[in-house]
């Protein structure tokens, strides 16, 4: 129906899949702006042929225009989620953080129960350095219960670049397991290296180790540079040899 709608309108689309239910909008990187604009006229919303012509502009040398013209098709269809990322993505690509934390804002705004944009936008925001605006996203993201420990992790780094190591600790110890589980035991005991706590981070570092053999080597080269930072080199060495 759509193809035959479109035909009808002035506007040939091919389709394709087994049961032809996926529709393709082909254009050669020569087309000119007169016929993709007549082409969106016919259907203002359709997102591939918007996208279309954004490559078709950056293709061309027009990253500039490009970025504008995306922009204003993201605002005008909020809707359209593909559109607001891709102009995010593209932002970023080409240096414009602020622009790009202001879309993911709008689709956070637009989108409010997905948490994929809301992470982006955290990120996005301590990537600015907007750290009070960082924390306040990842919190909701624990509070939607979603990726909750790689949001602790985040704001544990963020807690340990402000001297507030009670904070960091406490949100370190909160990632139990899963991907992160690694990298937070080896941050804890290099925090508590850092504080003076040579004995606690050695005892980390230890129970990370009976918990996850797998990522020994990772935890003994840890345990080692703790060592070294208060000149016990032997016990250093010998942790090495242990590997």
């Amino acid at each position: 129906r759509i193809q035959t709608e479109a035909k009808a309108r002035g506007l040939i689309l091919l389709t394709c899949g087994v049961y032809f239910n996926v529709v393709r909008f082909l254009y050669p990187l020569t087309i000119s702006d007169q016929i993709f604009d007549e082409a969106l006229a016919i259907t203002p919303s359709y997102g591939n042929a918007i996208l279309g012509r954004t490559q078709s502009m950056m293709a061309s040398g027009n990253a500039e225009d490009a970025l504008e013209y995306l922009g204003q098709k993201a605002q005008e269809y909020p809707r359209n989620k593909r559109l607001g990322v891709a102009n995010a993505r593209y932002l970023i690509q080409y240096g414009k953080l602020p622009a790009a934390q202001q879309q993911f804002v709008r689709l956070v705004e637009t989108f409010p129960e997905d948490g994929d944009l809301l992470l982006s936008l955290a990120l996005l925001s301590w990537e600015n350095k907007m750290e009070e605006d960082a924390i306040q996203y990842f919190n909701q993201l624990i509070a939607m219960d979603y990726r909750t420990e790689e949001a602790s992790l985040y704001l544990a780094r963020i807690a340990e670049t402000r001297k507030q190591y009670g904070e960091a600790e406490a949100y370190y110890r909160k990632i139990g397991s899963g991907p992160n589980y690694t990298l937070a035991q080896i941050q804890l005991a290099l925090l508590f290296a850092e504080t003076g706590r040579t004995n606690d981070a050695l005892q980390v570092l230890d129970a990370a180790i009976a918990n996850d053999k797998r990522e020994e080597l990772k935890y003994l080269l840890a345990k080692s540079e703790v060592l070294a930072r208060v000149e016990r080199n032997q016990d250093a060495i010998e942790v090495l040899n242990q590997g």
